[in-house]
């Protein structure tokens, strides 16, 4: 197969040991993600007619609750993500991120700060991301295309916080962030202090 595939983030489903940096060095976090918390309760595969589901509830609680152990043990936490856990509107909104990472532009680093400067002073206006790169076109020569790239690049890089718990549409006002996803989904990825 030739060409570029792009992945878009999700929810992924399983086990993941995440290795993670923070300012006192390398660490892990064990992250058990399922579909929904109650995959946590009772298995979702292997289950048949015959199955006693009472028995393969508590075999589900005991094998999780032994993974937790061994890896508390060696200091790695675990935590229990499910996918409705995630707010569906940030998950869209992240996508969307995602979708833009990895373009390439020919913009500087004057040009990059003015648009963003331009971008931070449209929030909380009735002024529209678009209608700000389409006025930094006609004024500065920045391409529409570049400046978006940039736009998605800030917001990902939580250099323009808006709000990422409404659905973001470029020809829409800008909102600026009144909850920070980092609050609300941070814990999942903490050290574990022994």
């Amino acid at each position: 197969m030739s060409g570029d595939r792009s992945v878009e983030p999700g929810c992924w489903i399983g086990d993941f040991l995440v290795l993670l940096l923070d300012a006192a060095g390398p660490y892990c976090v064990n992250l058990s993600v399922k579909k929904n918390r109650q995959e946590f309760k009772i298995p979702q595969f292997g289950v048949t007619m015959k199955t006693d589901l009472k028995r393969a509830a508590r075999k589900a609680v005991a094998r999780h609750r032994s993974e937790e152990i061994l890896y508390e043990e060696v200091g790695i936490p675990t935590v229990q993500v499910a996918s409705d856990d995630l707010n569906r509107r940030v998950v869209a909104n992240l996508q969307q991120l995602w979708l833009w990472q990895r373009r390439p532009h020919r913009l500087t680093s004057d040009q990059r700060a003015t648009i963003q400067q331009s971008l931070r002073e449209a929030v909380d206006t009735k002024v529209s991301a678009w209608e700000v790169l389409q006025a930094l076109e006609s004024r500065e020569g920045i391409r529409t295309y570049d400046a978006k790239i940039i736009l998605y690049e800030l917001i990902r890089e939580r250099k323009l916080r808006i709000d990422l718990y409404q659905t973001f549409f470029i020809d829409q006002p800008m909102v600026s962030e009144t909850r920070d996803v980092l609050d609300e989904y941070g814990h999942w990825f903490k050290r574990c202090v022994l």
